[in-house]
């Protein structure tokens, strides 16, 4: 699969259908920050891929499995509430997208 094809899959699956809500609303936070986290795992695997633009499937599997820990490891260690929070949404989106992978097996 290529990085267009991985893209268009995230954008179809998680992103097509987000919106975002009043800038006031506690919604906002979340879903803009659940929008920056799978545009970060489409950055990190088009990185990991480097310098090929395509990989099997195990190779998107292993990279979000990477891009997944690590996100847990900075939720994990972070002590300020806020910033946790956003690496525990990237986490959970990295979850979403790597059952997403494994079922395409």
């Amino acid at each position: 699969m290529d990085i267009e094809t991985f893209s268009m899959i995230l954008d179809d699956t998680y992103l097509i259908d987000i919106w975002l809500p009043s800038f006031r609303s506690k919604e906002f936070e979340k879903i803009s920050c659940s929008k920056w986290a799978f545009g970060e795992i489409k950055e990190y695997v088009s990185i990991g891929l480097y310098p090929y633009h395509c990989g099997t499937l195990q190779d998107y599997c292993d990279i979000v499995n990477d891009f997944m820990l690590k996100m847990l490891r900075y939720s994990s260690g972070e002590t300020n509430p806020k910033v946790r929070q956003i690496f525990n949404i990237a986490y959970k989106a990295a979850v979403n997208v790597l059952d997403l992978l494994r079922s395409m097996k």
